[in-house]
């Protein structure tokens, strides 16, 4: 628990002093800003696991500390709430949340499964729409209706109706109801126009005026009152009623142990100022003490006085209350008081608060002035001096009564305003330091004040004044002078001149004076010798305190000063080295204002964010903040006093905050069972109770986003929560400020959900279990595992058949190649013998034929070597591609068209380089384009030829324009071109079709099919 909290009992001792001007208490609140549907709070309830259910007018909400769950009326929902106002709640049995609303509706709404069952209710119809009807929950938590002015209806739940047979009294002929009530004894009070009626539910009597059956000693002394709208026995036995009487509220109480009665309604208007107000009802809460509420009415009857006292709306500060009326008062478990208003819910613990806050007043004042607190004094008798910056010097006694005396009557005859600093002397004489260099001295001997302004304070304001171990005093100024009083010779001088404000001085156990400034550092003076020994400032290496100046210094032990510098530096006397504490090492914050160490070697802290507490020696920390019953207020600089009795005091900007630090400390407390509030899986809520009486909760594999929320269900005690996932999480953490954890991705696996606070030792209390399984999404599962295995076998297995046949049909396909090439080669090879053998012949006798043979052997030469060269270029593996194939084709035309000295444009498609064409007809492509482009180019000597290589339609297109003439001639080199285009077509399935009108020759190849299925992905 990181704010450790003390029942502090001070109803008894605190309540007396304060006047209608100021709030004894702290309240919390509770506004739309905070989740709050309306802020007109209809009523409160805490159901039995701890969580508030709040009504207001158009919703039911659930409340758990931190967030709330919000029930309205859903169409087509048909157990959702009723599209009505609600007018009252009330916890009954089996998690039943009792509601009554506008006209004479009721039902109840359950708080696990979070489903409303509306009532029956047995009443006529007219009357339905004309009455109104409140709702009561018995000692025994049987609900009942309050028709106003008609019956009291009980509950049969058989019939799940509210009639008039089920309530167990009748009431006397034309007595209208108002108001129930329940004593501690089980006795019904009826409140009715007519008077007041009992009835005894053991004995089966009613007792009303004019049939007192049973003798009854309240329905004899309220025999008088009629149009009884309250009635209600506290603990003492005294009675309360309030009745109208001709348009006025009389409120009379009646005792019978004295027989002791008295009217209130005067008592009470003086305590509301006299101004206009309607008393609802009073409550008694668990520590006995009496509360009135009703429209402009919050009182509580102060115990000694016996006379009630307001505790005002729209005071000014942040935990007071607002309100135009209180409804009720309702106390929880924890003893916390929820006050229902029409400007929202307001909590408050007066047994909890263990701080007291304490207006600056003097004796019979109004109300309290506001003024800086700037110091403390405490006298031999337990009272206290304070002295504040505007108004001079206060006075209370140790039950914290303002009082007067001689030295506080001298002041205001001093006319003593802006006294800053206090200091006693041994010899009683009481020194106070003021604005622009003053010095007031009380002398105890003579009983008289001196007013002081030497010129040796250069009208610079005494900021701290301290006397030394050998008699004489030091004073500290606002312009940083440091002024010795020698007493001896009673003489003034200045000592040292420091360089910033003097904001502390402090005397050690050795009797060492310590200066704190607000810009020179903290530095050590011996008194002995006037002289500064040490000297800690802020420095660049870090080792020096951790800011310029200091607000306060204090002694932890005898060998351990802490200073109040950017956090809290520990300063060693033995080594004279220190360290730090600082938010960066769970501080709570840097801004500390006042030290201060208990009997417990704790040290104290105020700051701006509360009170702070350190046990250094067992590195415990706590904090206390408003939950705790400590304001957060504006504190004072040197403004604090450890008092004899161990309470501490602490200035602030507009009052002064007291304790006793053994009231903050709790040990051997039990933690609270963390329950979880809310479960969201994928953002959609599930019913919490539904999913713990589970022995797991079984999720899909898709459904593995969640959000847990947790709450101890305490609204007083604040609690840490830790968590962890088993099966995730390897160690425990804790819990965000928003009490929510959320896992956005959970792995397919069995966890287990913890969740536990720690008591003080640091041992988890009980912890809150759920246990979890995710399951694998069926692609994760053995089976399917086992089945991809198989079915990755058996395509790996497919996948590598393909490759070999592919492999065969590529090796088939370079075999046929090089047997076509090997065939070719061969039938060259004898063309060129049977011509080498003619022209031997004809080289005697036909030397001209001759040449020509030898000419024809060359140019079958050259053809077999070049189309030896192609064949070779598309077997190889390097030049399986259609890119390379492209490139071929680039690099034949420029050759050609430079030997040529012919133009030949090629444009093709950017994309055609990533097909993935077949090999073999690449090659005959190739081998096609070679012979056309040679009979246009090289043959026919075409001047200009263009040519286009598309994929349109999944067919490879080759289309060839050329200026050549006369393709058709007579030619043997041309017709055996021609030959082989039209061969190597057909063995490729393509289409060929050569064109020309003896000025232009157009050819053109179609090639289907030519995507080799055994590399298309």
């Amino acid at each position: 628990m990181n704010r450790l909290l003390a029942i502090l009992i001070f109803l008894n001792t605190g309540f007396k002093g304060f006047t209608q001007a100021e709030n004894p208490f702290v309240f919390s609140y509770l506004g739309k800003r905070d989740g709050l549907v309306s802020e007109n709070i209809e009523s409160v309830a805490q159901d039995d696991r701890g969580f508030m259910w709040i009504a207001t007018f158009s919703a039911l909400q659930r409340y758990d500390g931190k967030r709330f769950l919000t029930f309205t009326h859903r169409k087509n929902q048909p157990t959702s709430l009723p599209d009505a106002g609600i007018r009252g709640i009330g916890m009954g049995k089996n998690n039943r949340m009792w509601m009554v609303y506008n006209g004479i509706q009721a039902g109840y709404f359950h708080t696990e499964k979070h489903n409303y069952i509306p009532a029956n209710i047995n009443l006529n119809e007219l009357a339905k729409e004309r009455l109104e009807s409140g709702l009561f929950i018995d000692n025994q938590k049987n609900p009942y209706l309050v028709v106003l002015g008609k019956a009291v209806l009980g509950y049969d739940e058989k019939a799940n109706t509210f009639n008039e047979k089920s309530a167990p009294f009748i009431l006397p002929a034309q007595w209208r109801p108002n108001h129930l009530y329940q004593d501690a004894s089980d006795n019904f009070w009826i409140g009715t126009d007519s008077g007041l009626v009992k009835f005894n539910p053991k004995t089966k009597k009613a007792s009303y005026r004019g049939n007192n059956s049973e003798n009854d000693p309240y329905i004899a002394a309220f025999s008088s009152m009629k149009r009884i709208s309250f009635f209600f026995i506290d603990r003492f036995g005294r009675a309360w009623a309030s009745a109208w009487d001709d348009n006025i509220q009389v409120i009379r109480s009646h005792d019978v142990r004295t027989g002791f009665e008295k009217d209130w309604q005067h008592e009470i208007g003086r305590a509301v100022g006299d101004d206009y107000y309607e008393m609802y009802g009073v409550t008694e809460l668990g520590d006995s003490t009496l509360w009135f509420t009703g429209q402009n009415l919050y009182a509580y009857l102060n115990e000694f006085s016996q006379q009630p006292v307001s505790i005002q709306s729209n005071l000014p500060g942040q935990f007071s209350i607002r309100y135009d009326k209180v409804g009720m008062l309702y106390e929880d478990r924890e003893k916390n008081i929820w006050i229902t208003t029409n400007k929202g819910l307001y909590r408050f613990n007066p047994a909890s608060q263990i701080s007291k806050t304490i207006g600056i007043r003097r004796p019979g004042s109004k109300g309290p002035f506001k003024v800086d607190v700037t110091d403390f004094l405490e006298a031999d008798n337990g009272s206290f001096y304070v002295s504040t910056w505007g108004h001079g010097l206060f006075a209370y006694d140790k039950n914290l009564q303002p009082i007067e005396d001689d030295v506080t009557r001298q002041s205001q005859l001093k006319k003593e305003g802006m006294a800053w600093c206090m200091m006693r002397r041994a010899n009683g004489d009481i020194w106070r330091g003021l604005q622009h260099g003053g010095l007031m001295i009380y002398r105890q001997k003579t009983n008289t004040t001196d007013f002081l302004n030497l010129p040796v304070f250069s009208k610079s304001t005494i900021r701290q004044i301290i006397e030394d171990k050998f008699g004489n005093i030091w004073l500290g100024t606002q312009n940083g002078s440091l002024v010795k009083f020698t007493a001896a010779n009673e003489s003034f001088n200045v000592v040292h001149r420091l360089g910033g404000l003097v904001s502390r001085l402090y005397e050690d156990k050795q009797g060492f004076i310590w200066i704190c400034t607000d810009r020179d550092g903290v530095r050590r003076l011996n008194p002995a010798s006037d002289s500064l020994d040490r000297y800690y400032v802020r420095n660049s290496n870090g080792t020096g305190i951790r800011d310029n100046g200091a607000a306060d210094i204090v002694q932890y032990n005898d060998s351990l000063m802490v200073i109040a510098s950017g956090g809290l530096n520990f300063l060693s006397l033995n080594t004279n080295r220190l360290w730090y504490l600082g938010t960066d090492n769970f501080l709570p914050t840097n801004q500390i204002i006042n030290l201060a160490v208990d009997d417990s070697n704790r040290l104290w802290m105020v700051s701006d964010v509360g009170v702070i507490s350190y046990n250094y020696l067992k590195r415990m920390m706590s904090w206390y903040m408003i939950d705790d019953g400590v304001p957060s207020s504006t504190y004072s600089i040197a403004s604090s006093i450890r008092l004899k009795d161990g309470r501490m005091a602490f200035g602030t900007v507009e009052n002064f905050v007291i304790f006793d630090p053994a009231d903050m400390s709790v040990s051997g407390y039990t933690p609270p069972e963390v329950a979880i509030s809310e479960f969201h899986l994928l953002a959609e809520p599930l019913h919490v109770d539904s999913l713990k009486s589970l022995d797991k909760i079984l999720l899909g594999p898709d459904e593995n986003s969640l959000t847990i929320s947790l709450s101890t269900l305490t609204y007083n005690s604040s609690f840490d929560i830790y968590y962890q996932l088993e099966g995730l999480d390897k160690e425990w953490k804790k819990v965000p400020k928003t009490n929510q954890i959320v896992y956005n991705y959970l792995p397919p696996g069995n966890y287990i959900f913890k969740a536990a606070c720690k008591d003080e030792t640091g041992k988890f209390g009980k912890i809150t279990l759920l246990n979890i399984h995710v399951a694998s999404p069926f692609y994760r599962t053995w089976w399917f595992i086992s089945l991809a295995g198989l079915l990755i076998s058996a395509i790996l297995f497919l996948i590598d058949r393909q490759r070999q046949a592919r492999l065969r049909k590529v090796h088939a396909m370079r075999s046929g190649i090089g047997q076509s090439l090997a065939e070719e080669v061969n039938n060259t090879l004898q063309n060129i013998h049977v011509l080498s053998e003619i022209a031997g012949i004809k080289s005697d006798t036909q030397p001209a034929q001759s040449k020509d043979y030898i000419q024809e052997i060359k140019i079958k030469s050259r053809y077999m070597v070049t189309a030896m060269n192609d064949v070779l270029w598309s077997i190889d593996p390097h030049n399986d591609s259609m890119e390379k194939t492209l490139n071929r084709i680039q690099e034949f035309t420029q050759e050609i068209s430079a030997k040529s000295e012919r133009i030949v444009n090629v444009s093709m498609d950017p994309g055609m380089g990533k097909l993935k064409i077949d090999m073999k007809k690449r090659m005959e492509f190739l081998m096609i384009y070679k012979a056309a482009i040679t009979n246009l180019v090289e043959i026919l000597k075409a001047e200009e030829t263009d040519v286009q290589i598309d994929y349109v339609k999944k067919m490879l297109q080759l289309r060839i324009f050329s200026t050549a003439a006369n393709y058709n001639r007579i030619n043997p080199a041309l017709s055996a071109n021609n030959e082989e285009m039209k061969t190597r077509a057909a063995s490729a399935g393509a289409v060929l079709d050569i064109q020309s009108d003896g000025n232009r020759t157009a050819i053109l190849l179609s090639m289907k099919r030519v995507i080799d299925a055994h590399v298309v992905s």
